[in-house]
């Protein structure tokens, strides 16, 4: 069995136009980690020990405006 373990990335955002030449918008993502264990001789780093809460948030807010 693999010990890279697929799992979701999960997504949100909106953009909204204000006037004609000003935007501005907001996202959200979010990657999560599966916990997993690593024995001696389970790979050729030599990578030993158990990982979790792995993951990552990410916000981003952006402005746009057109000349």
């Amino acid at each position: 069995m693999s010990y890279l373990m697929q799992m979701p990335i999960y997504t949100f955002g909106f953009r909204i136009k204000a006037n004609k030449n000003l935007s501005y918008g907001f996202a959200y993502l979010r990657d999560e980690k599966e916990s997993f264990s690593l024995a001696q001789g389970e790979n050729k780093n030599g990578i030993i020990g158990k990982f979790s809460g792995g993951g990552a948030d990410l916000l981003t807010a952006g402005v746009s405006y057109k000349f």
